[in-house]
């Protein structure tokens, strides 16, 4: 069967599996895919984590769906949180000025794996969406013309 992989750039590959084969193998081979070890690499399908010790029979993942691929973030990695100075309870007052440089800093750098998930969940949702109204359209033309076709016999 074939399945598409949607990696964490947003770059997409085709990949042959068998429904018996088990997530841990399949992690393995996406690993290399995408250059990481396969302890770095989240499946994602249907909004679900994979795990390892079960099956794509058991996830009922069917031909042409897609996974999706996340590279694990380790916390160690992270930048270190630094506390504030005020006591606990203060909240700091920034002068006008200081305001805007506040709010224009806060703004996110990057996205995180949650929102990477619920992003290409609805890429994905989209996609399926535009293709079945692209089906539908194509059968409505089909059945006026044919409505049409004997129309134009009977006269």
């Amino acid at each position: 069967m074939r399945c598409n992989v949607r990696g964490p750039d947003g770059s997409k590959f085709p990949l042959v599996i068998d429904r018996l084969d088990k997530v841990r193998d399949i992690r393995q081979t996406i690993a290399k895919e995408l250059k990481l070890k396969a302890t770095q690499v989240r499946l994602i399908y249907l909004g679900k984590q994979l795990e390892d010790s079960l099956s794509f029979y058991d996830y009922d993942v069917k031909d042409n769906d897609t996974i999706l691929a996340f590279e694990r973030v380790n916390v160690a990695d992270l930048p270190a949180f630094e506390s504030p100075t005020e006591p606990s309870g203060a909240l700091p007052t920034p002068s006008s000025d200081s305001q805007a440089e506040t709010q224009s800093s806060e703004a996110p750098t990057s996205m995180s794996e949650a929102d990477q998930v619920a992003i290409l969940a609805a890429q994905e949702e989209a996609e399926k969406c535009k293709n079945a109204t692209t089906l539908l359209i194509q059968s409505v033309k089909n059945a006026v013309a044919t409505f049409v076709a004997r129309r134009m016999m009977r006269l």
